[in-house]
C-alpha cells in the first residue's frame, strides 16, 4: 500500500500534519524545512511516511479537514470514510442499501449487490512540479520562455540571465528525473522569472476550479504571453465526474494572481 502514488490533496494532508508537529514544538526550523523538502520530493506514500521518522506517524490517508487540503482533499477523504463504513456492514453510498439485521436467512430483497466505485480523476503531480522548479533554480535557469504541465509531466524552455538567447529545453515525466537539453542559440524570447511563475502556477491550480464553479480540478496549465507581452498562466479545468471528464473551461491569471480571462463551457 505504501508504494501507491500520492495525489496532491494527500500530499497537502502530510504537509499539514508536519506543520502541526512543528507548531507543537516537536521540530526546530531546520528539521521542519528538511522534512518538508523531503515531502515535496516524495511521490509515494511510503516515501512521505519516511519524513515522519521519530515523530507520531500520520494515517495512510488523512481524512480530517485542515487548511490547505482543499475541496478535492475532502472528496478523497469522503470516499475513505465511505469505504470504512461499508466494511463495517453499513450502507454509506458505496454499497447498496441493506435492511436491518433479521433472524433467519437473508432474502434477495434484503441485500443488494455492491455498486462499483468509479475511479477518481488523476490530478497533476505536484511533486513533479516542485522538483522541476527546484532543479531549474539550482541550475540557474531562472528565465522561463515556455512552460506546460499536465498529468503526464512538465515541459518547457528556460535560460540563464547570464546567457541570454541560450535556450534549454526541459522535460519531467511523472516518476522520472528532470531532463535538461543542451543550450540552443537563438533570439531572446519573452520570459518570466522562475519564482514568479512558480507562485502563479500554484495559485492558478488552486483558484481556477473555484472560479469555474468549484466542481472540477486543474488538468493542464501553460505559460501564455499576451499580445502586450504580459506573462499569464492559463489553467484548463475538467469536471470531477470521471465518467465524462468534460472540460469546464479555462481561467487565465497574471503573475500577481489577478484573473485576466475566464471561459466557461456550460
Amino acid at each position: 500500500m505504501s508504494e501507491l502514488r500520492a495525489h496532491f490533496p494527500e500530499r497537502d494532508a502530510y504537509l499539514d500534519r508536519l506543520a502541526q508537529h512543528y507548531a507543537d514544538g516537536l521540530l526546530d526550523d531546520a528539521g521542519f524545512e528538511a522534512r518538508r523538502d523531503m515531502l515535496l520530493r516524495a511521490t509515494t506514500h511510503g516515501e512521505m511516511l519516511r519524513a515522519f521518522d521519530g515523530l507520531p506517524q500520520p494515517r495512510y490517508r488523512d481524512g480530517g479537514r485542515r487548511p490547505g487540503v482543499g475541496r478535492r482533499g475532502l472528496l478523497i477523504a469522503g470516499l475513505g470514510v465511505a469505504a470504512v463504513v461499508a466494511a463495517g456492514g453499513i450502507a454509506a453510498g458505496v454499497y447498496g442499501a441493506r435492511t436491518p439485521m433479521m433472524s433467519g436467512p437473508m432474502t434477495e430483497e434484503a441485500w443488494q449487490e455492491p455498486v462499483p466505485v468509479a475511479p477518481q480523476p488523476e490530478p497533476i503531480d505536484v511533486g513533479a512540479l516542485e522538483e522541476t522548479f527546484f532543479t531549474l533554480q539550482e541550475r540557474g535557469l531562472t528565465l522561463v520562455g515556455e512552460f506546460a504541465v499536465d498529468i503526464t509531466g512538465v515541459s518547457g524552455t528556460a535560460m540563464s540571465p547570464s546567457a541570454p538567447g541560450q535556450l534549454r529545453e526541459f522535460s519531467k515525466k511523472t516518476a522520472r528525473p528532470l531532463v535538461v537539453a543542451e543550450a540552443t542559440p537563438g533570439e531572446v524570447p519573452p520570459t518570466v522569472d522562475l519564482e514568479a511563475l512558480h507562485a502563479a502556477v500554484l495559485e492558478g491550480m488552486s483558484r481556477a476550479p473555484m472560479d469555474l464553479g468549484g466542481d472540477g480540478y486543474a488538468d493542464r496549465m501553460e505559460l501564455v504571453f499576451t499580445q502586450l507581452g504580459t506573462p499569464t498562466v492559463k489553467v484548463t479545468v475538467l469536471t470531477n465526474d470521471p465518467a465524462s471528464a468534460a472540460e469546464l473551461g479555462t481561467a487565465q491569471y497574471d503573475m500577481d494572481g489577478n484573473l485576466m480571462a475566464l471561459e466557461e463551457n456550460r
